[in-house]
């Protein structure tokens, strides 16, 4: 955050991918719940009620809620990362569970990753916890997390230890 929020009326410049990538779209999360524009997100449910919807049911929640500032004038962390996700689909012809099987996950070795797991692979995936006031507890999988019909940009990956050693070197590089 830190921009001065957007004003309505006044022209903004399109959004381009390079304000995807870099979380200066001036979309936001819900979940941040810093101020009225988050509070926005939340009164449409938009983080957390994914499942019911596809790419295009996505976009068409998304265009309706306002921007917290004009694209390219400020950083904030966002679903950006989600649009970029359906922008892969549309340019590729592909899901992006496909696409990135066969970009990313085939070519590292990666065959335990997916957004749905395969079945055999289901008992070596990572599990999930969270912070509770005992310590640590198991968790299930999250709502947003548990789709079929939306695969993320921005998060809902399954992987394995293993798989993950695969991915993890060449952030090195």
């Amino acid at each position: 955050g830190g921009a001065i929020p957007f004003a309505p009326g006044k022209p903004a410049s399109a959004m381009r991918f390079v304000d995807l990538l870099t979380h200066m779209s001036g979309l936001t999360y819900g979940l941040q719940n810093r101020n009225n524009i988050d509070a926005v997100y939340r009164e449409h449910n938009f983080d957390f009620a994914r499942d019911h919807l596809d790419s295009d049911g996505f976009i068409a929640k998304l265009a309706k809620l306002p921007l917290e500032f004009a694209p390219g004038e400020g950083w904030n962390y966002s679903v950006s990362t989600d649009v970029l996700g359906i922008a892969v689909e549309r340019i590729s012809g592909m899901r992006l569970g496909d696409y990135f099987a066969k970009h990313i996950f085939a070519p590292l070795g990666m065959d335990d990753t997916a957004f749905v797991p395969a079945t055999d692979s289901a008992p070596r995936v990572v599990t999930l916890y969270r912070r509770s006031s005992d310590g640590l507890e198991r968790t299930d999988v999250p709502g947003w997390v548990d789709t079929t019909t939306l695969f993320s940009g921005g998060g809902g990956l399954w992987s394995t230890a293993e798989d993950y050693l695969q991915f993890a070197p060449r952030l090195l590089n």
